[in-house]
Formats: structure tokens, C-alpha cells, sequence
């Protein structure tokens, strides 16, 4: 199965308070932009793997949300996760580039 992972734009992001799951609270306002991420699932016998193109993500939250499925299912199938970013231009320059632009921009 293969599904699309739009991006969103946050456009107002506050941490409100850190959770006992290491997790944040968060007051957030964005919009989904025109751009997606590509995620495929595939079987696999027992183990859970995550490919990812074109860098890899450290501490990443498809793989961990894949094995607390795994634990909480209780299930001995496994998977193969494809995650195709799309929506970058090197790592997280992009985020650069649209706040340089905004910033210029919105200067006028």
C-alpha cells in the first residue's frame, strides 16, 4: 500500500508543556501546502524496516509508531516501510528558504 504524506506549513507553533512520554503539548496553527511525502507498507515476515530516500531521520516517528503497533497488537507480523521525502531540498533547507523569503517579502 502506498500512501501520500501532505506537508504542512506551521504558521504558529508553541510548546505548551513536556508530557511523561517525552512527547510535547503543543498550541499550533499551519496549513497543509501542495507537497507530499510518499510512504509505502509491504509484509515482512517478522521484522519491522524503514528505507528512507534521499537522507535518513534520526529518532524517526514512522518507525517508532510501526513497533508500538507491533507491541500493542501483539502481532509476529513485520513490515517494510518505504518513506520517499519529497518535500525537501537538501536537509531542511527549504524551511530556510520560505522563511528568507517570507521575511523579505512581508519587509516591503
Amino acid at each position: 500500500m502506498k500512501v501520500k504524506s501532505p506537508a504542512k506549513l506551521n504558521l504558529h507553533l508553541e510548546v505548551i508543556k513536556k508530557r511523561t512520554d517525552g512527547f510535547h503539548e503543543l498550541r499550533t496553527v499551519f496549513q497543509l501546502i501542495d507537497l507530499c511525502d510518499e510512504i509505502e507498507f509491504k509484509f515482512a515476515n517478522k521484522e519491522i524496516d524503514l528505507i528512507e530516500s534521499p537522507f535518513p531521520i534520526k529518532d524517526n516517528l514512522i518507525l517508532k509508531a510501526a513497533h508500538l503497533l507491533k507491541k500493542i497488537t501483539q502481532t509476529s507480523q513485520g513490515a517494510t516501510i518505504i518513506l520517499e521525502k519529497k518535500n525537501t531540498y537538501g536537509k531542511r533547507s527549504w524551511r530556510w528558504k520560505f522563511k528568507r523569503s517570507y521575511y523579505i517579502n512581508s519587509s516591503k
